[in-house]
């Protein structure tokens, strides 16, 4: 340029300086007029001074994949734009590609764009969002868990339901595992199991049942042996506790069953004779014999027997017999009713 060079720009044009140096950022025309002797000649010479390159950032590193875990809440993978004149242009990101489905799995590519006041385009950026399934489902069950029906009574197994963080509700899809048979007593284990469109496999749920009623679900009782002077309890095993009505203890006299009533028995002491367990307070060799458990629920009533004997040895001296006896009586007196008498 030469002279009086004429400088026109257009409305995009702007002045950005770099360090000490100035530049026009856009598209510059310049016009120059130039005369030598002869003639006069004009000419138009067009310059473009281009401003830096956009320069783009992710903030937490900058992945091309990107994972997200179905169900979760999302958000769009932060972005930053830097221009070399403008500066931070991140405010003015178009987001745009794929739309995001957070509860549907698959890959979406999100792509990112930015313009400077210039009208200079930054080399567009992407991201590829894959929307992933790795964590399994829930199994809930409601409703009684251990259950008790009475034996040939109908069975309806209570509710239960799964959910997916993913796929939402998948009761319907429960596969359900139930051997209860209401003609024969026993305990039983019903089991549920799902997995999600994933395949992601849900932590088995388990329910049990236990059908009672004319076999009442009395383990049998353990032969035992004590020593003098011992205080003891020995307790019976009943799973369906709650259905028994009564609960009575014998011991054999030599000719048949015969009652046991809460009290001073010779030395020693009974407590809990109308309970699940019968109590030596203290035990004394005279109680050794033959016992039966008696439970009545309210169709039937089951009996289980089991011994008590001596331990080898066992003696216990004449005024050690006297002390026993004070004992059981002032046992007897003040702890009967600590024991619970299941009686309806």
């Amino acid at each position: 340029m030469v002279g009086n060079a004429i400088m026109r720009t257009n409305d995009m044009m702007k002045w950005c300086k770099i360090g000490l140096a100035a530049a026009v950022v856009g598209l510059m025309m310049s016009t120059a007029a130039e005369a030598d002797d002869t003639a006069f000649a004009a000419s138009e010479n067009a310059l473009n001074v281009a401003d830096a390159p956009l320069e783009w950032g992710l903030s937490g590193g900058n992945h091309k994949i990107v994972e997200h875990e179905c169900g979760d809440i999302f958000e769009y993978p932060a972005l930053t734009a830097w221009d070399a004149c403008e500066g931070d242009l991140t405010d003015y990101i178009i987001v745009g590609g794929d739309l995001v489905l957070p509860d549907l799995v698959g890959d979406y590519v999100v792509t990112y764009n930015v313009f400077d006041s210039a009208g200079n385009a930054a080399r567009e950026a992407t991201r590829t969002i894959q929307v992933i399934d790795t964590v399994p489902p829930i199994i809930t069950v409601f409703g009684g868990n251990p259950a008790t029906i009475p034996l040939g009574e109908a069975y309806t197994d209570g509710p239960v339901t799964a959910f997916d963080a993913c796929d939402g509700d998948l009761s319907e899809r429960i596969l359900t595992d139930n051997p209860v048979d209401v003609h024969i007593p026993g305990e039983y284990t019903i089991t549920y199991n799902v997995s999600d469109a994933a395949g992601n496999a849900a932590v088995e749920a388990a329910r049990t049942v236990y059908v009672s009623g004319n076999a009442i679900l009395l383990d049998s009782l353990q032969d035992i042996i004590l020593s003098e002077g011992m205080f003891y309890e020995w307790d019976s095993r009943i799973e369906n506790e709650s259905e028994v009505n009564v609960f009575q203890w014998y011991r054999h006299d030599g000719r048949h069953f015969v009652p046991i009533v809460d009290g001073p028995f010779g030395n020693g002491a009974f407590l809990g004779a109308e309970t699940g367990a019968l109590r030596f307070a203290p035990f004394t060799v005279a109680m050794a014999g033959r016992y039966m458990l008696e439970v009545v629920d309210d169709k039937a009533a089951v009996q289980k027997t089991a011994s008590v004997t001596v331990h080898k040895d066992s003696e216990l001296p004449a005024a050690g017999a006297v002390s026993l006896v004070v004992a059981a009586l002032a046992t007897a007196i003040t702890g009967a009713a600590a024991f619970r008498k299941r009686r309806r």
